[in-house]
């Protein structure tokens, strides 16, 4: 088929298209305006049409139970080590909030404390920080703390 064809063919499949959605449209006349709507409308106040606003007291939105808030950290117990010393200090406990390593400086976060190694927190030594566990020392004991999947 040569260029000259082709154009041909386009030309009159356009031409008929358009004849048949000439003939198909379906012209819809304007529908009338409705007056009174409009003198309904212009007599109506800017307050009449903004919508209506119900003040809410915030000490009673707090007070209600909404679940966590998203704003805060979370930490769920069960997704976390807590390892508690067997002396009679029942009050020290390590709570793992997550540990951000690197082969340079790993850094854990116990109690809500950034900790690196060396460092002190609830009388305990940071000894190692892997991957997944910390490693701390107690008053000649070790413990290690780990991070569950959540």
């Amino acid at each position: 088929m040569n260029e000259k064809k082709r154009k041909m063919i386009v030309y009159v499949v356009a031409a008929i298209s358009l004849t048949w959605s000439a003939f198909n449209y379906q012209f819809d006349k304007p529908k009338p305006i409705n007056q009174n709507k409009v003198e309904a409308a212009k007599q109506m106040t800017l307050s009449e049409t903004a919508p209506k606003t119900n003040f809410v007291s915030m000490k009673v939105e707090q007070e209600k139970e909404w679940g966590r808030n998203p704003f805060r950290p979370w930490i769920r117990r069960s997704n976390t080590s807590i390892n508690r010393s067997k002396s009679n200090n029942s009050n020290l406990a390590w709570i793992v909030g997550g540990i951000l390593y690197s082969p340079n400086s790993p850094l854990a976060y116990i109690n809500g404390q950034a900790v690196k190694t060396g460092d002190t927190i609830n009388g305990a030594t940071v000894i190692a920080i892997d991957k997944k566990t910390i490693t701390l020392e107690h008053k000649g004991k070790i413990f290690t703390l780990g991070i569950n999947k959540g």
